[in-house]
């Protein structure tokens, strides 16, 4: 991941090689992943995913609300179903 992001330097950094150097190191580390995650915003989710799954980075697409939807019609189609009290739904 780090290759990706353009710092193949980091998992060899004495702040960041350990949990506990990770965690003493906490502030400075989440600052470097805002700024290396930052351009990857404007990119496309299907571009990312494609290529973190293409270094074999378990990866998976957050869905906004109408995706989540848009994706459920998808897969059930647009049926109709009845209810007791409200009738067809």
């Amino acid at each position: 991941m780090c290759n990706l992001l353009g710092r193949p330097d980091l998992p060899k950094d004495p702040r960041y090689v350990s949990t506990p150097m990770r965690s003493q190191n906490r502030k400075d580390l989440r600052k470097l992943m805002f700024e290396l995650y930052a351009p990857w915003k404007q990119r496309k989710k299907a571009d990312v995913l494609k290529e973190l799954r293409a270094i074999n980075v378990p990866s998976g697409a957050v869905n906004n609300i109408a995706e989540v939807f848009a994706d459920l019609l998808s897969i059930f189609g647009n049926h109709q179903g009845s209810h007791l009290a409200f009738g067809i739904l």
